[in-house]
Formats: structure tokens, sequence, C-alpha cells
């Protein structure tokens, strides 16, 4: 979905995105806007690497919400067996 689903919005993007267990999505970064998710299953670690040069990482389980301001590397990882 984007702005042309939602014509209102013009700062929006969502995806579904599904990633394997065990399995990790390679580091990237969105440069115009904030990245927001909702986690529907299983369980995953994300860590987020912020401009000023540290990082966090996060655990999440279903119903989880995460987020990464933009220009953030990242990645999140399938934590599943």
């Amino acid at each position: 979905m984007d702005s042309s689903n939602i014509p209102i919005s013009k700062t929006i993007a969502a995806a579904l995105v599904e990633i394997e267990p065990g399995v990790m999505r390679e580091i990237h970064r969105h440069p115009n806007n904030d990245e927001w998710q909702y986690y529907l299953t299983g369980q995953g670690r994300m860590t987020v690497f912020a401009e000023n040069g540290t990082a966090r990482t996060f655990a999440y389980r279903v119903s989880g919400v995460g987020s990464v301001p933009f220009s953030n590397w990242h990645y999140i990882q399938n934590t599943c067996n």
C-alpha cells in the first residue's frame, strides 16, 4: 500500500514481509521515511544502528510493535525454530 491506495497520505508505504525461521533480512535503511512494524506471528529480533554510532537490539513477539527512525540502518531476524 502507498499513497496511490490511500490518497490522503503522501508519506506512508506498507508491506507484508515474511521472514523464514532462523533467517535474517539484509541490513537496509529508508532514507525518506520512518518504518513501523507490527508482528503478526512468531518472534524476532531487530537491531537498529543510529546515526550517532550507537546500536540497540529489540526482541519482538506476536502483537509487538517496532519502529525505526528514517535513515537508520537496521536488520530483522526471525528467531523461531
